[in-house]
């Protein structure tokens, strides 16, 4: 974690749907207090796709501060946030379910030829694993909307 006159730098370690986070948080002073800008970016820079990570990370960096409400009738901007807040990736529902189809599409035909070709594993066992891995990222990531 760094810092500056106006703006704290932070990082999330990687998991499993990310290779981690780089949050950047600004402080600005205003007449009534405070006002507060929260951005994150994935820490590799060609990603496409961040699966809710910084959306993720900005709800629990909302929920980690005390008092953001605190009495000043003022609505915290992160409450009405867009369900796509911290995302990076376009994928859109009708992209998303046709990704579902030819992923389904595609686990018929490995397993078609799985039963045609049991000899030759090379021929159907990528195709499987590919296309289960696939499906079951779109799934989560159509769920999570």
């Amino acid at each position: 974690m760094t810092s500056t006159n106006d703006a704290i730098e932070a990082s999330v370690h990687g998991n499993a749907f990310s290779w981690g986070e780089r949050i950047t948080v600004r402080l600005t002073p205003t007449m009534g207090g405070t006002s507060v800008a929260v951005e994150t970016r994935p820490a590799m820079p060609f990603t496409l796709f961040d699966w809710g990570e910084g959306e993720r990370d900005i709800r629990l960096l909302h929920a980690a501060v005390p008092g953001i409400d605190g009495g000043s009738g003022q609505q915290s901007v992160v409450d009405g946030a867009p369900a796509r807040l911290g995302r990076t990736s376009r994928l859109t529902k009708p992209l998303g379910w046709s990704v579902v189809f030819v992923a389904g599409v595609m686990l018929v035909l490995a397993l078609v030829n799985l039963v045609v070709n049991t000899e030759r594993i090379g021929s159907w066992l990528p195709l499987l694993v590919l296309m289960s891995f696939a499906l079951i990222v779109v799934l989560r990531d159509l769920r999570r909307r």
